[in-house]
Order: structure tokens, then C-alpha cells, then sequence
């Protein structure tokens, strides 16, 4: 994060119901490492959104990947 900004990252599921809420706090500046425990999800195919609202200095920044959950 180059800035302070409040910051989401949700995972989905492959009807896009959110299944999990790892982060969802404002965040200050540098790089970040979450850990998501996933033993109440079954294997699958899932989405997370990362979603880092606009704070007025820099753009707001959205972007959802697939995600391949083995078990």
C-alpha cells in the first residue's frame, strides 16, 4: 500500500456468495502477508476480491483472481 487506505479481502464462492472476510480494516502504508485458514471450505473453485478504497491521494484499486482450493 503506497498510502493509508481501508482495505478488503473477500473470498467467494463460485456463486458469488462471500464465504470469507480475511481483511477488512484500514491499512497504512507497506506490503502485507495474510494468512487464510480454509478448513471450512471444501475443495473447489473460489474468487477473492482485493478491493483498497480511494483515500483521496491515489486511486481506489479493485482486482479478483480464481482461486483452486485442494484438499
Amino acid at each position: 500500500m503506497p498510502a493509508q487506505t481501508h482495505v478488503s479481502l473477500r473470498i467467494f464462492d463460485i456463486k458469488g456468495r462471500v464465504v470469507a472476510t480475511p481483511v477488512d480494516q484500514p491499512l497504512g502504508p507497506g506490503r502485507y502477508r495474510i494468512t487464510f485458514e480454509a478448513k471450512d471450505l471444501a475443495s473447489g473453485v473460489y474468487f477473492y476480491r482485493l478491493v483498497a478504497d480511494d483515500n483521496g491521494v491515489n486511486r481506489g484499486f479493485a482486482e479478483t483472481r480464481k482461486l483452486t482450493l485442494l484438499k
